[in-house]
Order: structure tokens, then C-alpha cells, then sequence
């Protein structure tokens, strides 16, 4: 059928129409912004290799401020290893979607163990917060669950053990050289592994193997840990000694540690070069000795710990005599258990006074002198947890209430303004001084002891002729 220009101008109308009816709706007001917010997230993403680190940020955020630090709760994952950066998180600003917010972040570090998918679960964060002429608001959030997989390296394949880090320092050490060895002469020997980005634990053990003839005595290692804002690095410290027990030729074999380098993207290995050295003769060595020496380079190798601790306890009683021995003995029957006492007693004290009020209140002194707001506020809220013991929260508005201060008051509000209003500053802005806020919150603190005291106080005798 042939269309006629008429047909063709009121299909072109209807088409107009239809275009018309399908435009879209206005634009709905923006929603309101929310007072409190928190998030998640990994670092560095979401695919890392075995035994990498992985950075999990937990923040919390408030367009007012914290009246309470938060409490974060633990982190523990299977078949991998959690730790906390630091025992307090980290405050900032931000501005999100025009609103000005105060973020706190908290840090986990995990070390997977295992090539598989993790999931890190959603964490539940108790938040108190300001609400302007209102109470205080308290309410509890969960985080957003985060998963990332580990795998293993393809270079790293059939390697039995291997550290993952950007760097790794092996550093070896003998305490006399290999020259001029003879019979009953020893040698100790120190190797130093350093990683960046890693853990103490996490460094493989070394396996010290002697020939027979030569005495192999190793210690237990030494573990430290180091962190420096956010920067931490692991060390492990082996130590061994070596006893010649007959003379000969030796050998000690190559050791050899394998770690992936994550700058590089490859797997490297450090060498411990094999020592080669000759043992003498020693003709000025007692005949008894020499026995003894020959005796232990018979026994195994599992046996020869328990042997060369045999002769060093035999030493040790022909050098102090019997005379030593009788005072060890009573000292070990009637002091070690009351020094064991003791002991705890004072780890007690001392973990008590650690987490007394008066320990929390110099630290927030501290903050005060380091005129950082963020390090103040921190200070504060944290001595508030120890020291206030009345109904409701623990909160700065509480205490300016019950100090009942006007000086004390305007500076509480000048702090809130220089922490979370005013802007990218690390420092309070004129007029307000961390040395008159710390006077301030001092005379306060002496008003609440006081009324802490007497409310603990019994109450007197009644009178007994009212």
C-alpha cells in the first residue's frame, strides 16, 4: 500500500507525542545527608600473593563529632595472621557530597597463610556522636564485608618455604674466623634476616646441619617487630654454635632462603656460602677431655645437645663447689616461690597503674603540650572512659556539664570547632590555647575525684538522740 503525505504527516505527529510522554520526571530532592556513615576497604586490591600484607581500613564518620572514641573490635581470619597498626585509630576530615565530615580510621594488617579466597566479615562498631541541641547519639554500625584471594606466586611452585616482602637483608656473622682451628675450640655463628612489609614469625627458621666431628648447638631465635607510622618491618635473628670434637676436614653446607620479590615480580634467593676449614690436633687439651670430646662426636646428632650441656654442667660445679651449690639450693627452696610471687604482684601493679585514671590524665597532658587537636581530643575522650562513673556516657558535654565552668565550656566548644570545623589545620586557631584547655579540664578533674570520693564514702552514724 502506497502512504500518502497525509499518512506520513500524522505518523509524524504521533511519533512527537510519544517522545513527549517518555521525558523523563523531574529531579527528586537530594537526600538528606546521614550523620553517621561507615566503610570498608582493602589495600592493596582484592588479588595478592601468599604471605603478602593486606591493609584493611575500617572508618567510621560524623558530620558533627565524636563525644566517645569508638570501640573496634578484633579481627581474626583462618589460616591467616591479624594485626592492629596501633591501639587507637587515626583522625581526619573530609568532605563528602558538600558535607564536612570527621573520619576515624582504624588499621588491621592480615598476612594470608594460604592460597584461597578470604572474606573479611562485616565488624560491628559502637558510635557516639553529637546531635546539636539534642542528646548525644549513640548507635551501632557493621562494616561491609571485603574478600580478596591469595595465590602463589608461579616462580614460588614447588618452593617449600618462601617470604613474600619488597625487601629482604640477610646479613651473616662468625665471631672468630675459620684459620688456625684446633680440638675443643668453637665458633659462633649469627645470621640476620630483615624483611620490610612483614613479621618477625613469618621469616622461615634455618636449619643448621653439621658433619660429624662437629658439635652443632643452635639457640633459639630471636623475633622483633618494628613500626613507624604505618611503615613496619619483621626480623628473626638465628644463632648456632659450633664445637670441633675431633680433628679433620669439615664442611659446612650452603643454606639457601627463597622470598618473592613484590617490586620486581620475581623470586630470588639468598645464599649462605658453604665454609670449608680444618681442625687440628690440640695437644695442650687434658686427656680427659679429649676423651670427652671423642666420646660426644659418637654420639648422634639428636643426643649432642643434652651432651654438651652435661659437660657444662659439670664445669659449672667444679668452678663454684659445694659451697655455691648449697646456697642455690636454699635460694631455690624458700625465695623462688615468694620472688614468683612477687612477680606477679608487681606485673599486677604495674598493668594497674598503666590503666589507672591518673596514668590516662598524663597522657592527655602530653596531647595538650603536643597542641595537636586531634591528639587532644583523643587524650580526653580516653581519660573520660576511666574517670567518669555517673549515669549516661562518658562524654565531653557531661563533663563541662558537671564542672559547671564557663571558661571550661567556651574552650570544650573552641577545641570541637579547631578539630572538626576548622578546616585542614593540624593545630587550634587563635584564641584558644591547649595550656589554658588542659587548666580548665584539671580543675574539673578535681571536681569529679571529689564527688567520686563521697559518693563512695559509707554514709555517717545516725545520731543516737535525734
Amino acid at each position: 500500500m502506497r502512504m500518502t503525505p497525509l499518512f506520513v504527516f500524522l505518523g509524524f505527529l504521533l511519533s512527537g507525542t510519544s517522545v513527549i510522554a517518555q521525558a523523563p520526571a523531574p529531579e527528586s530532592e537530594p537526600e538528606a545527608p546521614k550523620p553517621v556513615l561507615i566503610r570498608s576497604s582493602l589495600e592493596p586490591g582484592t588479588r595478592v600473593f601468599v604471605g603478602q600484607s593486606v591493609t584493611f581500613y575500617l572508618e567510621v564518620m560524623t558530620n558533627t563529632w565524636f563525644t566517645k572514641a569508638p570501640r573496634y573490635p578484633e579481627l581474626r581470619l583462618p589460616h591467616a595472621v591479624c594485626l592492629e597498626l596501633s591501639q587507637f585509630g587515626v583522625n581526619y576530615s573530609e568532605r563528602i557530597q558538600g558535607e564536612t565530615y570527621a573520619v576515624q580510621r582504624k588499621e588491621y594488617v592480615i598476612f594470608p597463610q594460604r592460597p584461597e579466597r578470604f572474606t573479611v566479615p562485616a565488624l560491628s562498631v559502637d558510635i557516639v556522636y553529637a546531635r546539636p541541641g539534642e542528646p548525644h547519639g549513640e548507635v551501632t554500625l557493621n562494616s561491609p564485608p571485603q574478600e580478596f584471594t591469595a595465590r602463589i606466586p608461579e616462580q614460588a611452585r614447588g618452593v617449600d618455604t618462601f617470604v613474600t616482602t619488597p625487601r629482604l637483608q640477610v646479613v651473616e656473622g662468625y665471631d672468630r674466623g675459620f684459620e688456625g682451628l684446633r680440638v675443643g675450640d668453637s665458633v659462633s655463628r649469627t645470621v640476620t634476616m630483615t624483611a620490610d612489609d612483614s613479621v618477625g614469625m613469618l621469616l622461615p627458621p634455618l636449619e643448621f646441619v653439621g658433619p660429624e666431628g662437629l658439635g652443632t648447638y643452635p639457640e633459639s631465635p630471636r623475633l622483633e617487630d618494628h613500626s613507624n607510622r604505618g611503615v613496619f618491618s619483621g626480623k628473626r635473628i638465628e644463632s648456632v654454635t659450633y664445637v670441633m670434637e675431633r680433628e679433620g676436614e669439615y664442611s659446612l653446607p650452603e643454606l639457601r632462603i627463597f622470598w618473592f620479590d613484590l617490586g620486581s615480580g620475581t623470586l630470588r634467593t639468598e645464599v649462605l656460602e658453604a665454609v670449608d676449614f680444618s681442625v687440628a690436633p690440640n695437644p695442650d687439651l687434658e686427656p680427659e677431655m679429649l676423651a670427652s670430646l671423642e666420646d660426644e662426636a659418637t654420639v648422634p646428632k639428636g643426643e649432642a645437645a643434652a651432651v654438651q650441656e652435661h659437660r657444662l654442667e659439670v664445669r659449672a660445679l667444679l668452678y663454684l663447689g659445694l659451697g655455691v651449690i648449697v646456697l642455690l639450693s636454699a635460694v631455690w627452696v624458700f625465695l623462688v616461690p615468694y620472688l614468683k610471687r612477687f612477680r606477679i604482684w608487681l606485673r599486677e601493679r604495674r598493668r594497674l597503674r598503666a590503666g589507672s585514671e591518673q596514668a590516662y590524665f598524663l597522657r592527655f597532658r602530653r596531647a595538650c603540650r603536643s597542641r595537636d587537636v586531634h591528639q587532644i581530643m583523643q587524650g580526653l575522650l580516653s581519660w573520660l572512659d576511666r574517670a567518669y562513673h555517673g549515669p549516661g556516657a562518658a562524654t565531653v558535654d557531661a563533663l563541662v556539664q558537671g564542672a559547671d565552668d564557663i571558661e571550661l565550656k567556651a574552650l570544650a566548644a573552641g577545641l570541637k570547632e579547631a578539630l572538626y570545623r576548622g578546616g585542614e589545620g593540624e593545630e587550634a586557631h587563635a584564641p584558644w590555647s591547649a595550656s589554658d584547655f588542659y587548666a580548665a579540664v584539671a580543675r574539673a578533674r578535681k571536681r569529679l575525684l571529689h564527688r567520686t570520693r563521697a559518693a563512695a564514702r559509707p554514709p555517717g552514724l545516725q545520731p543516737l538522740n535525734p
